[in-house]
């Protein structure tokens, strides 16, 4: 499920549990996070520069979504209304939530694995030299150099930059992605049962969810 399916059977989900609300006599504020940008995913550590540029190895600010979602938290609530939230919150669920999928599918299986294999371990020793070619000392672990941590945020921007282009220049991501692909394809085929009956749970959602949000003009 992507980020804006997502977006949507959430949004499903608030507009169900606010109609259910307001039979009690409760509001609830909903947050539509469709207009959110999408996460940028940093399995492979920090790889596109204009997150590096504004953000260095830190996690991007909330989205507006986010802010409205914390702002409405600090509320206090009327009496009873935690008790509808939750009644109202479980029966939509049945109709807006797809359950996740189990964790221990071996389909989420592996990537420790993937990271000691000789052909990930080349791709990694490529990008490491790189930096170290650039004067960044390079992790030996994990994917943020330590000398990123010190020395201010206009170093660790710096340094999260040089990082992005050698990621670049060594067409790292795309290397590391292909091999992890290859690696799971078996186990993705294991699981294929499952993964069909979670699609189609998910375009069930996304039915319902469209439905309501078309009925309510948004």
């Amino acid at each position: 499920m992507n980020h804006s399916e997502q977006a949507t059977i959430d949004l499903g989900y608030q507009l169900a549990t606010r109609d259910c609300m307001k039979k009690d006599g409760f509001d609830y504020q909903v947050v539509d996070a469709r207009a959110d940008p999408t996460p940028v995913d940093r399995r492979y550590g920090v790889w596109v520069e204009n997150e590096a540029a504004q953000n260095g190895y830190e996690t991007p600010a909330d989205t507006p979504s986010q802010v409205k979602l914390q702002q409405l938290n600090s509320a206090a609530n009327p009496e009873g209304w935690d008790a509808s939230h939750l009644r109202c919150g479980q029966e939509a669920a049945k109709t807006y939530i797809a359950n996740s999928l189990p964790s221990d599918l071996s389909a989420f299986q592996g990537y420790e694995d993937f990271m000691t294999l000789p052909q990930t371990k080349k791709v990694l020793d490529d990008w490491r030299q790189c930096l170290s070619s650039q004067n960044v000392n390079p992790p030996r672990d994990g994917w943020v150099p330590s000398s990123a941590m010190s020395g201010g945020k206009e170093n660790e921007i710096k340094i999260a930059l040089i990082d992005v282009k050698c990621k670049e220049e060594n067409g790292t991501v795309q290397k590391l992605a292909d091999i992890e692909a290859s690696l799971q394809m078996p186990k993705v085929r294991a699981d294929e049962p499952q993964l069909v009956d979670q699609r189609k749970a998910v375009d069930d959602a996304l039915k319902a969810a469209n439905k309501i949000i078309a009925a309510n003009g948004l």
